[in-house]
């Protein structure tokens, strides 16, 4: 997209401002190196928190660059927070605040007017609530281009933050813009129309003079299809077998029809998981492993023959070896190298904290305190539904970024602690919720008397659920790291096999592998530090 509307500011240099993502900002650098000449182009200076400029103005400074490289990040702690009094309600005297309080602390960025502003991954700014797409917007410049291949991630409305940054005329608040271009099929054509106007749309198939604008091999697409082994497909019919068992036994229940919902969709998502590879739900394995089963993992481990190298010996052998030696505690595992040190200070993984705002959150539901619930479900910073989920030790939610910005600004206060929007309590610990593919779904609480249920089935629908009890877990293995790619599964195997047959044929040839689950990227890892086959991770 591009702003072909702003008028030309009256004061304004010739720099460009290029805004990308952290990791990105060696790329882009690299690609005006490529494929400008610096003799045209000029001086090039990156300026972000690894690339700080050594001078005594940074705003008189910048301006001598042509092109400017910076992160969002850098945009965001260029433009100043504004925390208005509590006693304060007059419109006049906040507008009053708000620009000595601008005036005083606006960074660098916000006091130039570039000629031109270039977003790459523009879609980062699709939350209009957020402190970056406040920041962003806040920018100056005469040309203003946005580049993204995801315009549009969740719904239309995530249109209004790209238009407001390029100045689009006659859209006036998002609440003018739904009412007038999303909430009928008549404003969606008006949507439509007026994107034809400034969005340039490009395809592979897009030709500019007549020759296409990129070249690039024949796409060979080829599907593998993996059968389990008899291991597998005993273990997936478990698994099968006990969510259905609990399906069941939540239509005892009255107005259960949400909570069956939920758990047959977790049921799907646990045997997608399952279907990568067993470890992915190992929490789950666990608790199947009775002696009824293990006796008919044994029996199937022997009918594919004597040989000790099948799959399912193999994987029966695992399961037997940390059968009574196991624990799923992902606290425990280290952290990502990717995760800095500022990360691990306003962060920590605490599943107890979890456990203990969804049981808070499920005894609102039970004593039908829908209000409450309601205001505790969304992020205390910005009021909008949490990205990336963070709960705090006041059993409140935030986005990992709104918590970011609440922490900085904690920092620079008298107590250091960062104090909750909410209910004015400190907050003392702040944990992430976790990755998507290990959040437990809410269930109603069964009233006692429902139906008599045996201990052991109970204990196997808790632990389904995610209720198992961490004082039994102490002490015991974590099968990832002890396991890691020597446990076999179908679709490991075929992955490794599909990589050696192109490694033969070109063993330069670069392969990049896509999963939805990070447990599953882990064991990617290891089996390629097997292999000793060179990767880069990144999730």
């Amino acid at each position: 997209m591009m702003d072909t509307f702003s008028s030309r500011p009256e004061v304004y240099t010739r720099t460009t401002l290029l805004v990308v993502p952290t990791h990105l900002v060696k790329h882009w650098k690299d690609q005006l190196r490529v494929h400008c000449h610096s003799d045209h182009i000029g001086e090039v200076v990156e300026y972000h928190a690894q690339a700080r400029l050594s001078t005594l103005d940074d705003t008189k400074s910048l301006q001598k660059f042509r092109i400017v490289i910076t992160t969002y990040d850098e945009v965001r702690r260029s433009y100043p927070k504004f925390r208005p009094p509590k006693n304060v309600t007059d419109e006049n005297v906040l507008s009053e605040l708000w620009e000595a309080e601008y005036s005083q602390k606006i960074g660098p960025l916000h006091r130039i007017k570039f000629e031109r502003i270039v977003l790459d991954e523009a879609h980062l700014i699709r939350n209009r609530a957020s402190s970056i797409s406040i920041a962003i917007r806040g920018l100056t410049g005469h040309y203003k281009w946005l580049l993204t291949g995801t315009p549009i991630l969740n719904s239309i409305d995530e249109f209004y933050p790209l238009f407001h940054f390029l100045d689009v005329p006659r859209i006036g608040t998002s609440q003018d813009f739904l009412s007038k271009y999303c909430s009928t099929d008549e404003g969606q054509d008006r949507l439509r129309n007026l994107l034809r106007s400034f969005m340039h749309r490009r395809t592979h198939s897009s030709r500019l003079f007549s020759l296409p604008i990129i070249s690039l091999p024949d796409v060979e697409q080829k599907v593998v299809r993996v059968r389990f082994c008899e291991a597998e497909r005993i273990l997936y019919n478990a698994i099968m077998e006990i969510y259905f068992d609990n399906i069941n036994d939540q239509a005892k229940v009255r107005n259960s029809k949400g909570a069956q919902q939920g758990c047959f969709l977790t049921m799907i998502l646990k045997l997608r998981m399952f279907c990568d590879h067993p470890l992915t739900v190992r929490t789950i394995i666990r608790d199947l492993l009775s002696e009824p089963l293990m006796r008919k993992l044994t029996i199937a481990s022997r009918e594919e023959g004597d040989d000790s190298s099948g799959p399912s010996f193999k994987l029966v052998q695992w399961i037997r070896g940390f059968k009574d030696n196991y624990n799923f505690s992902v606290e425990h595992r280290p952290r990502d190298e990717q995760d800095n040190a500022r990360d691990i200070q306003v962060f920590t993984y605490n599943p107890e904290l979890i456990r203990k705002f969804r049981q808070f959150m499920e005894q609102l539901h039970n004593n039908g305190d829908w209000i409450e619930r309601a205001y505790r479900g969304v992020c205390s910073y910005c009021n909008l539904e949490p990205d990336k989920t963070v709960v705090t030790s006041c059993m409140h939610l935030y986005c990992e970024e709104c918590f970011y910005t609440l922490h900085e600004e904690a920092e620079k206060s008298e107590s250091g602690k960062p104090q909750c929007l909410k209910c004015r309590d400190s907050i003392f610990e702040a944990t992430r919720c976790g990755p998507a593919e290990e959040a437990e779904l809410e269930h109603p609480s069964v009233p006692e008397g429902r139906q008599s249920e045996t201990s052991s089935s109970r204990k196997k629908r808790n632990n389904i659920r995610g209720k198992s009890n961490p004082e039994n877990d102490r002490g015991k293995v974590d099968w990832m790291i002890e396991c890691g790619a020597s446990m076999p599964s179908a679709k490991l195997t075929g992955i490794r096999n599909t990589i050696k047959d192109w490694k033969m044929v070109n063993s330069d040839a670069k392969v990049v592998i896509f999963s939805q689950f990070t447990d599953f990227i882990q064991i990617l890892i290891d089996m390629c530090t097997d292999k000793n086959w060179g990767y880069c991770c990144q999730y």
